[in-house]
């Protein structure tokens, strides 16, 4: 009878220990690649509603400038939305009065930064208040987010 020593009896455990190894760093792996995409949609989520609170601010300061005309800032919301198609080269019109020229800039930055944008503001006389919603598209699964400011002229 031969003996077997300690060495010859566990020769295959090594291979096994590695093949272990390896499936949990993928696990791994693929657990930290689904946070980085999370954080980049996230992140991009975030984005847009910044831009949208900076553009719904812009149009009420521009309204705020231009007080004598602050009912010419109103918009009405629109089926199949009102904003359009970015035009990189928009220019000041000499022939529009300064609230058409606001308004044809701000929807022309609401088309070039937030991906299906749609708009309308609100402006109630008697009370000097004005209301803007700016909505959009967040994703590519069509999620629509909305951005209403509200305030006092």
């Amino acid at each position: 009878m031969r003996h077997l020593s300690g060495a010859t009896q566990q020769g295959g455990i090594g291979l096994v220990e590695v093949l272990i190894a390896v499936l949990i760093l993928a696990i791994g792996l693929l657990g930290l690649a689904s946070m980085q995409t999370n954080g980049m949609r996230m992140t991009n989520g975030s984005m847009s509603r910044s831009q949208a609170v900076f553009l719904a601010n812009d149009i009420v300061e521009r309204a705020r400038a231009n007080r004598d005309n602050r009912a010419d800032y109103a918009l009405a919301p629109v089926a199949g939305g009102n904003v359009g198609a970015c035009n990189l080269a928009l220019a000041y019109n000499a022939t529009l009065t300064v609230a058409q020229n606001d308004m044809a800039e701000w929807l022309n930055s609401l088309a070039c930064l937030l991906p299906d944008a749609d708009a309308s503001i609100a402006f109630v006389s008697a009370s000097n208040r004005m209301t803007v919603t700016v909505d959009w598209n967040r994703s590519a699964n069509n999620v629509e987010d909305s951005v209403m400011v509200r305030t006092q002229l």
